[in-house]
């Protein structure tokens, strides 16, 4: 997995619908002194190729999993919950410095972690040290911890030195910074995320914004108006916050006939809405915007008898339903 991962390839799954989330993150931001891990376990180089699973050492809540252990994926700057294809997961992702070109491993630079303290007040330390940017000079370094009990996450920056972020980050000025839970599978362009939570705003005061069922058309473009500042702490507590309304993440898609041989049938007319066809490697075999109005989906020519994923995008909104050829 690589960036290469979270906006691509990662989402080759099949979805099972998911009832809705009710996650709620309380947002706050301070300062203090960046300390770079002391005797840290460091991961291995191959590990910018391939990610790697760090233990956690005590149960942790992130979105709707408990987990033992995260994915760390270098290249993105982002921990993610391991899933099961199978069990139609959906992924939970901390972004830390997630950038358009990606981060770059260089000499004297490394990626460690280590989990300290004593029950049940444990924080497992993950850290970037000096790392590169794709698009050539620059360093940056960050860590992420997470708290045991609380089920708190922190983003916490160090030293950074970003000579151009108009070709580093999506918003051309700073990295993308917070959390996307309940990420549905996507194929095509297009990439749901069920609650996403976001810093922006200044360099000096960042804010945070919130957003549900947020459909992607390509890269999340949310982020700061500058580059953030060094010692900036970043700090997402669950617990319920006034005012927000979850949604569910997919809907189910109505469409008969159910076996079909060369044509289905929309029970609803559509409006403008891109509709994918994926087997069951995740390949997409069809992505195609239909007119408004049309209510029905001509099967590709040649489409061999199985079982397939049958997705709708239509308004901010996903449907799926499974697809059975015969």
């Amino acid at each position: 997995m690589t960036q290469r991962s979270i906006l691509c390839a990662l989402f080759l799954v099949l979805v099972q619908l998911l009832p809705a989330q009710t996650i709620f993150y309380q947002y706050a931001f301070s300062t203090e002194p960046f300390t770079t891990l002391t005797s840290p376990t460091v991961l291995p180089l191959t590990v910018w190729d391939t990610d790697g699973i760090l233990p956690i050492g005590f149960a942790f809540k992130l979105g709707n999993k408990i987990l033992d252990s995260v994915d760390v994926s270098p290249y993105e700057g982002s921990l993610f919950a391991n899933y099961d294809f199978s069990e139609g997961d959906t992924l939970q992702g901390i972004f830390a410095y997630n950038t358009e070109a990606g981060l770059a491993f260089k000499a004297g630079a490394r990626i460690a972690y280590k989990t300290e303290g004593a029950a049940p007040n444990r924080i497992l330390k993950v850290e970037w040290f000096k790392v590169g940017l794709e698009t050539g000079t620059g360093e940056v370094s960050f860590q992420i911890w997470l708290y045991e009990t609380s089920n708190k996450i922190q983003v916490k920056l160090g030293a950074q030195t970003v000579p151009n972020p108009a070709s580093t980050f999506y918003n051309q000025v700073s990295p993308l910074i917070g959390l996307g839970l309940n990420i549905v599978p996507s194929f095509g362009e297009n990439l749901l995320i069920g609650y996403s939570h976001w810093v922006e705003g200044t360099p000096q005061a960042p804010t945070d914004t919130i957003l549900y069922n947020k459909v992607y058309n390509g890269a999340p473009l949310q982020g700061c108006t500058g580059v953030p500042l060094e010692n900036s702490v970043f700090t997402f507590t669950p617990g319920n916050s006034s005012g927000l309304h979850p949604a569910p993440v997919v809907e189910t898609l109505q469409f008969s006939p159910n076996p079909a041989t060369a044509v289905v049938y929309f029970a609803e007319p559509l409006q403008h809405a891109t509709v994918e066809i994926v087997d069951m490697l995740g390949r997409t075999v069809l992505s195609q915007v239909l007119s408004t109005g049309s209510q029905q989906l001509d099967l590709p020519a040649g489409l061999t008898t199985g079982t397939y994923l049958l997705r709708r995008i239509q308004d901010g909104k996903v449907a799926v339903g499974k697809l059975l050829v015969k």
